[in-house]
């Protein structure tokens, strides 16, 4: 969403993002922002932080398809680690094509 509203761009900053979501209203809020008030920008997995690549952080992490990763678990559970692409869909890799992944795309980026 955040990037159909800025001409394809990513956020610059995690400020940038976050002032998008104090925007949203209505159905759109309640698509991104989780009803139980958890952090958005925390793993419900892990616990942890989501690194998340904000288009000041460099890095390009790509699935094998050419989508671009837009967030991933900094950790994650039991050997898999989830995956947030731009269009929104979240999908659970293995920790070795993670690897793989990020040895490719070498991403840089985080939430902090």
């Amino acid at each position: 969403m955040y990037m159909s509203s800025n001409s394809g761009r990513l956020p610059r900053t995690e400020q940038d993002l976050r002032a998008y979501l104090g925007r949203l209203e209505g159905v759109r809020r309640a698509q991104l922002i989780p009803p139980d008030g958890s952090d958005l920008f925390s793993s419900a997995r892990d616990g942890e932080p989501l690194v998340v690549a904000y288009r000041d952080s460099g890095g390009r992490l790509l699935y094998p398809s050419g989508v671009r990763v837009l967030a991933y678990e900094s950790v994650g559970v039991d050997g898999y680690r989830e995956l947030v692409n731009v269009y929104g869909n979240i999908e659970r890799i293995e920790e070795d094509e993670f690897q793989r992944l990020l040895e490719a795309g070498n991403p840089s980026g985080s939430n902090r």
